[in-house]
């Protein structure tokens, strides 16, 4: 989606590439080539598709697809890069000819990246003595180069043939001279390595040819003994030395074109000329004169190395091949024409299809915009005519302009100094957008846009499969295609991958996400280690209460009151209710904890972000509902009271927070403490707070967690002078201070049995019953006073939030997404109530129905309470605590 974005409306250019992956399955990658919003040149990776076969039709339709899947269209390629495989080039029905059909102006460019000799190498296997030769060259190397003995042999000799021509007078000594070769492997992965073999294979051939004398009369060698007698017969033959040098002169041609190419569009203008050069030597080398001189150079090679020459007019014997496959010709036809005439031909149709008329227009046209030596290459003509390539992007007012605006476009070029260091085409770019020059010279932008669009150097398809090797390997070989190219995206575009909103990952990926969770934890298998992760779990939790809100969702939790025996206290299950659900979904069995803990609750839990706490007389219990984890907390001041959970906006940990006695009478005045744990840190263990609370809080109370990191407290007005400030008691998680906020002024500072408080949505809110039943008020104090240092916390700010038309106190469970209701906890039911018309709409959970689930007998009907809370899925990991 980023790159979507990145792209926008911008012409761009494909750059293709199919290869096998570890389970040798054909895959096409294909990338996308544009000039982003700052003026660079980027390519990024699009995706890969599974082809069922590699002709042209079929690699066109997967082409489309992956461009139609991300709202691509053809009309906007202007440009086309791919490498030298035979079903991806050619003119009469290979790929390029096939988008250009449908697009004119998709102009097909060689890739500067791609080493030319490959595709040439290539080109000149389509000849079967080629294949044969390179074959034989194979076997040759194999021979050799599998071992160190015979590495050191083929050292030694050589050494030797050095000595004895340097005594001879035949070769030369100095500097840089006579140094030592090897012989490399030749490889499509390893540029110019065929014509470097080949050329090496030469220049030892009296080495290799005595090393093979000696392996093959050598026993002790084995099997390979044979295997040197039978590629001496080869290596010595007329036939793999005219193809040799046949090969090393056709490569070397091209080779000074090849470093060119690999030099991009600096030198472009030298590169056509090598291009139209090496079409020339090429020409020059088939015609008569260029064959005899080849003929004589061969054969006086044969006979310094005392090879047998065969007479040219007599018939074609084979070498190692059978008779019945050739046909009966004279040994002149058959080389002249069969092999060298073949092989150059060959070279010289693939160099004609790759820079044609029209691509080496195109690439002397780009060569004109070239901004070296203050634009020294600058021609208009050829700008005008590289703007007529594109009839579709530049109407006929906009070439009517055109002169003039190249015109005033150099004129501004050579006076800005900024511009006088800018070497190549994509610098240019990029200055002119920095400048805010591409405002004032839009049409000349564009059609620089256009130039660079074209890939003339490119590497980022091969880096595909690169990476691919690294993420579907050996032990990793059966992921589906889908996965595969989900993962070389994040792979390979790193950079954009890693601007990617955390928050829009989830958003996304929300349904997979919490369906993996659920599959895995739920038999008990490990959480993925990126959960773990601070930023992923804080994201998780804002995407998941975002969706609770627009789909609510209550967490229930049946259990016994704390006078209660402690035999059918010990089990605690928790429910899932949804919106619009048929029925309660059980999502946690706790474990049993020991009896002698005493289990006995001794209020409703407290919660915080999906994490819950369970209080009893001497215990503390949190639950993890979401990854099904329940830990007993360390044991902490021997006089236990009350306790709360919350989160710390400033290290961003939670923190369970519990009031003590710090005597065991309960006369005033009472002298109390609080104790701070922090969750999940290793051997984390319960610690005095610097300052105990001013005023004494309510036994069997547990605390209310609010966002901003607050813990609210009943005050006990028992148990604290008559002056005493009336309200809550607010502790603040991130400085651990204690304070008084205040409740409105219209109600009773005695939090009588008339007054709630409670949390909404997150938020400190108070429910006030009116008198004579004549309904309930919900007053809320917003979150983001919370977080404002410049309002006062001890006076509210309160607001008037919800006047409600009911006849008893309720705990509010949350607002309903389309603003019309509110669902309402009281009793053993859930109601949903309307705001439009001003009464219950009806019982939307009825808690009555899992009373008597986990086996619990009948007789205990009357003590079964419930705890009812906002559900909000948390990936917090609580079992390092």
């Amino acid at each position: 989606k980023l790159i979507m974005e990145d792209l926008g409306d911008e012409y761009f250019a494909i750059l293709a590439d199919e290869s096998s992956d570890v389970y040798q399955k054909e895959q096409l990658a294909l990338c996308l080539r544009y000039v982003d919003k700052k003026g660079r040149v980027v390519e990024r990776f699009l995706g890969v598709v599974h082809v069922e076969n590699t002709t042209s039709l079929t690699l066109k339709a997967a082409i489309e697809s992956l461009l139609m899947e991300h709202s691509l269209s053809l009309s906007k390629v202007r440009g086309q890069g791919y490498d030298g495989a035979s079903n991806m080039k050619g003119h009469a029905n290979g790929l390029k000819k096939l988008i250009m059909d449908e697009c004119p102006s998709a102009y097909y460019v060689h890739c500067f990246a791609h080493q030319l000799q490959l595709t040439l190498v290539a080109v000149a296997k389509e000849n079967p003595d080629c294949v044969w030769f390179f074959e034989q060259l194979r076997f040759l190397l194999n021979l050799l180069g599998n071992s160190c003995k015979k590495t050191e042999m083929l050292r030694v000799a050589q050494a030797q043939r050095i000595v004895e021509e340097l005594d001879l007078g035949d070769i030369e000594t100095g500097k840089g001279l006579n140094q030592e070769m090897g012989l490399g492997r030749p490889a499509d992965t390893r540029w110019g390595s065929h014509y470097k073999t080949v050329m090496h294979v030469l220049s030892l051939y009296p080495s290799i040819q005595k090393v093979l004398i000696m392996v093959g009369k050598d026993r002790s060698f084995g099997a390979e003994c044979a295997n040197a007698q039978t590629v001496l017969t080869i290596f010595q033959s007329f036939e793999f030395v005219f193809m040799a040098h046949l090969m090393q002169t056709v490569l070397g041609f091209t080779s000074d074109l090849n470093h060119a190419l690999q030099k991009r569009d600096q030198d472009i203008v030298n590169a056509v000329g090598l291009i139209l050069l090496t079409k020339f030597q090429l020409q020059q080398l088939r015609e008569d004169p260029g064959w005899d001189d080849f003929l004589q150079e061969v054969q006086s090679f044969c006979v310094k190395h005392k090879i047998k020459i065969p007479d040219m007019d007599s018939f074609y014997r084979p070498v190692g091949r059978d008779r019945r496959f050739f046909i009966k010709i004279k040994n002149m036809h058959r080389f002249h024409v069969d092999m060298f005439l073949s092989v150059i031909d060959r070279q010289l149709q693939e160099l004609n299809e790759r820079f044609d008329e029209v691509n080496t227009d195109l690439l002397l046209c780009m060569a004109a915009f070239s901004p070296i030596d203050n634009f020294a290459s600058w021609d208009k003509d050829k700008l005008i005519k590289l703007a007529r390539f594109y009839p579709n992007d530049f109407s006929s007012t906009e070439m009517n302009h055109l002169p003039s605006a190249l015109k005033l476009f150099l004129t501004e070029m050579r006076i800005d100094e900024r511009f006088r260091k800018v070497k190549n085409l994509a610098n240019l770019s990029i200055m002119i957008v920095e400048t805010k020059l591409h405002n004032r010279h839009e049409i000349v932008y564009k059609l620089l846009k256009l130039v660079l669009v074209l890939p003339v150097a490119t590497a980022s398809v091969e880096r595909i499969f690169s990476a691919m090797n690294y993420v579907k390997n050996k032990l990793r070989n059966r992921m589906g295609d889908q996965y595969l190219n989900d993962c070389l995206v994040t792979f390979i575009e790193r950079e954009m991958f890693l601007k990617v909103k955390e928050l829009s990952v989830l958003t996304y990926c929300e349904p997979l996400i919490f369906f993996t969770m659920n599959f895995f934890v739920r038999r008990e298998y490990p959480t993925f280690k990126s959960w773990l992760r601070h930023c992923f779990i804080r994201t998780q939790l804002q995407c998941s209460a975002s969706r609770r809100q627009q789909e609510p969702s209550i967490l229930i939790s049946p259990h016994f009151r704390h006078d209660r025996p402690t035999k059918f206290s010990t089990h605690i299950s928790f429910y899932q209710w949804e919106q619009g659900a048929s029925s309660l979904a059980r999502i946690m069995d706790a474990k049993d904890f020991p009896v002698g803990h005493k289990f006995r609750l001794i209020s409703h839990y407290t919660h915080c972000d999906g994490l819950v706490l369970a209080p009893t007389i001497t215990k503390l219990y949190l639950f993890n509902p979401a990854t099904r984890e329940a830990i007993t907390l360390p044991d902490g001041h021997g006089h236990s009271h009350t306790a709360g959970l919350g989160l710390d906006p400033g290290t961003g940990r939670y923190k369970v927070v519990r009031s003590f006695y710090r005597s065991p009478s309960m006369d005033p005045p009472v002298s109390m403490g609080m104790e701070v744990l922090t969750v999940g840190e290793p051997g984390a263990r319960w610690r005095e707070t610097a300052v105990d609370p001013p005023h004494p809080i309510t036994r069997w109370r547990t605390a209310l967690a609010v966002n901003g990191g607050y813990l609210f407290w009943y005050m006990d007005r028992r148990r604290y002078p008559d002056d005493a400030p009336r309200g809550l008691l607010r502790f603040s998680l991130r400085d651990e201070a204690f304070a008084v906020t205040r409740l409105p002024e219209s109600m009773d500072p005695t939090l009588d049995e008339n007054v709630l408080p409670d949390v909404l949505h997150g938020e400190l809110c108070v429910v006030q019953a009116l008198p004579d039943k004549a309904g309930v008020l919900i007053w809320t104090m917003s979150s983001s006073s919370m977080d404002n240092d410049d309002v006062h916390l001890d006076d509210g700010p309160w607001e008037l939030r919800y006047c409600i038309c009911v006849n008893a106190l309720c705990h509010p469970l949350g607002v309903l997404p389309d603003g019309g209701g509110i669902l309402l906890w009281a009793n053993r039911s859930v109601h949903r109530y309307d705001f439009s018309a001003r009464k219950l709409a009806g019982v939307v959970c009825n808690l009555d129905r899992i009373r008597y689930q986990g086996g619990r007998p009948a007789r205990w009907k009357s003590v079964v309470d419930f705890t009812l809370m906002p559900y909000t899925e948390s990936l917090v990991r609580i079992t390092a605590a």
